[in-house]
């Protein structure tokens, strides 16, 4: 078995505050395990449920999809590559036909 990790240093693995690991884990993004025998938990993290907290985290953002408006020429949310593909389309057109 591999060791467990305290809160300081799962934290420091993620790059966040203990504060904001804390709130992870209260709300059921990051496993823990209890080693305490009180009513208060102890919390130890497994190396492994960190991995896999990072694994469903990431994400690969591409620069031509945007979920806000950007500028006047977009007012619209654009949320995927091919909805931008089909409004440049859309656009392009709209210029044609002006001229």
């Amino acid at each position: 078995m591999k060791t467990l990790l305290t809160p300081a240093q799962a934290a420091e693995i993620l790059a966040i505050s203990t504060k904001q690991l804390h709130a992870l884990t209260a709300a059921g993004e990051i496993a823990f395990v209890n080693v305490g025998v009180g009513t208060r938990p102890a919390r130890r993290y497994r190396p492994e449920d960190i991995e896999e907290f990072v694994a469903q985290r990431r994400t690969i953002v591409h620069p031509y999809v945007s979920t806000r408006s950007t500028s006047r020429n977009y007012p619209q949310k654009i949320t995927s590559f091919d909805d931008a593909l089909a409004d440049l389309a859309r656009r392009r057109a709209a210029r044609k036909k002006k001229s």
